[in-house]
């Protein structure tokens, strides 16, 4: 069963509100007409523009180049973390006392997300 002819997709549909194009076909109308093949296209868009990172092994995504202070404050964000003042290093990600952590370091706003492990935890140890 395929999906019908001429299928109306709305403007609030993941990424289309951005008026982006698809092979030339304008999504930036309220109700544009969509055929399935454009549809397949939209949907493969949407997914290469996508990255999958882990927090304490639990899978997130987010848009490709998007910023932690972006993503926090994004209906990506699906947990309770948000851009918390540290004592010593200014705006990091985090909640309550636990802090947004990859290797060693904390994570600020400003950097870029990428596909790896991340964890939250109350402090950086340093390598011995």
């Amino acid at each position: 069963m395929g999906l019908p002819k001429g299928l109306y997709v709305p403007a609030s549909f993941d990424m289309l509100v951005l008026g982006v194009q698809i092979n030339g076909f304008d999504l930036s109308s309220s109700t544009a007409p969509v055929s399935r093949a454009q549809i397949e296209d939209i949907l493969l868009f949407i997914e290469e523009s996508m990255t999958t990172f882990t927090i304490n092994g639990v899978a997130h995504r987010a848009i490709k180049g998007m910023t932690w202070g972006e993503w926090v404050n994004s209906r990506y964000n699906d947990t309770e973390l948000t851009i918390i003042t540290h004592w010593q290093n200014g705006e990091v990600i985090g909640v309550t006392s636990s802090y947004l952590l990859r290797p060693y370091t904390h994570v600020h706003p400003n950097e870029v997300i990428q596909a790896e492990e991340y964890r939250l935890g109350q402090e950086t140890a340093e390598p011995t």
